[in-house]
């Protein structure tokens, strides 16, 4: 589907040159990076490239597919895990059911950039951004709920805690 070469070439060198720099890019950045080289070459817009239809035969070309980054590789020792398993249910045997609380955290990184791109090469990962918004959540052995709680950072200005007051008395 594609029908020009001169800008197909200046695509591929463009995913090169982004893959040389550890960067992934996604199938919506190829659509406009080609409309970038489109307008670039000054092409009438009646012969301008429409959708993403194309997408798929170009990363077919060039042997570009979608890849899962990876961070900070991990393994679990799980002799160790089964030892502390042992030794905590022999802790909780000493309580009462409903005095076992399980709590944990979660977070959404709303700041963090995708961990999947395309690439004609397997990528290592980057270092993601820090900031977002978590949430404490626990239960007890009996199902018993704690009610959610926001984990918040530690306001640093006095700017930052005006603020927060204004927000807390609307």
């Amino acid at each position: 589907m594609v029908t020009r070469p001169d800008i197909e070439k200046m695509l591929y060198e463009w995913c090169q040159h982004m893959n040389a720099k550890g960067e992934v890019f996604t199938g919506e950045m190829l659509v406009r990076k080609w409309g970038r080289f489109e307008s670039l070459v000054q092409m009438p817009e009646d012969e301008r490239l429409n959708g993403t239809s194309w997408i798929a035969s170009f990363r077919r070309t060039y042997g570009i597919q979608e890849i899962c980054m990876h961070g900070e590789a991990g393994s679990v020792d799980v002799v160790h895990v089964e030892q502390e398993q042992e030794r905590v249910k022999g802790v909780l045997g000493h309580f009462n059911k409903r005095d076992w609380w399980n709590f944990d955290e979660t977070a959404f990184f709303y700041a963090s950039c995708p961990d999947r791109g395309l690439s004609d090469r397997q990528m290592s990962g980057k270092k993601q951004s820090k900031k977002r918004i978590t949430v404490l959540i626990g239960y007890s052995a009996t199902g018993e709920k704690f009610q959610a709680m926001f984990i918040g950072k530690f306001l640093s200005t006095t700017e930052e805690r005006h603020a927060y007051n204004i927000s807390r008395e609307v």
